[in-house]
């Protein structure tokens, strides 16, 4: 039977909102921070050494619950110099204190009873091209990214930063770490980004 779907849209717009998790490593759960690969929609992280020497890894998101996002797949050691997520981490969250690079090539995911290839769910981010710009200008109107924070999220960060947009919204870098505004809508062109976008401020401009 062909995945449903509107199931396949819901996991990966639950997949865009999270940036933390647990990687099951052995008998040890490691707390982790990660970002998607560009190219790939695949989580990439900084790592111990010893979980690059792992066959299978699974990454629980947010948590280890009942009703957590699963990730399976193999560890892929990747060149911080060469890999561009690696720059997409330190943009998120600062340098992180471990050295070693890790990309999850992932085979599936579950949530609840739903089990999925990968290949159907993970995706490159067609709007990778155009970050840079989307985030300069929402970056340019500060006052009124803090208002759609506090408006979507209840708290309005002091010096937000957008550092990332992807079909289902945009990633913006507080103090106190990262927080998700999330568009209305799946988009695909950078047209209808910046309609959500331009919208979103709109509705918290004074």
């Amino acid at each position: 039977m062909d995945p449903d779907p509107k199931a396949i849209a819901n996991l990966r717009r639950a997949l865009s909102r999270w940036s933390e998790g647990l990687l099951q490593v052995g008998e040890r759960m490691d707390p982790v921070r990660f970002v998607p690969d560009p190219a790939t929609g695949e989580p990439v992280m900084p790592v111990h050494a010893d979980v690059l020497m792992q066959d299978n890894l699974t990454l629980f998101i947010p948590e280890d619950t009942s009703d957590s996002l699963q990730l399976l797949g193999a560890p892929v050691e990747i060149d911080p110099a060469r890999h561009a997520a690696c720059d997409r981490h330190v943009a998120f969250f600062g340098r992180p204190n471990l050295t070693r690079w890790m990309l999850l090539d992932l085979e599936s995911v579950r949530r609840d009873d739903i089990v999925l290839d990968a290949a159907e769910i993970t995706r490159g981010n067609p709007l990778a091209p155009f970050e840079p710009a989307l985030c300069r200008g929402l970056n340019a109107r500060p006052d009124l990214l803090a208002a759609a924070c506090r408006a979507a999220l209840g708290t309005a960060p002091a010096a937000p930063v957008a550092v990332g947009v992807d079909p289902f919204g945009v990633t913006v870098r507080a103090r106190f770490g990262v927080m998700r505004l999330d568009f209305s809508d799946e988009v695909l062109s950078p047209a209808d980004a910046h309609r959500e976008i331009d919208e979103m401020l709109r509705k918290v401009a004074p």
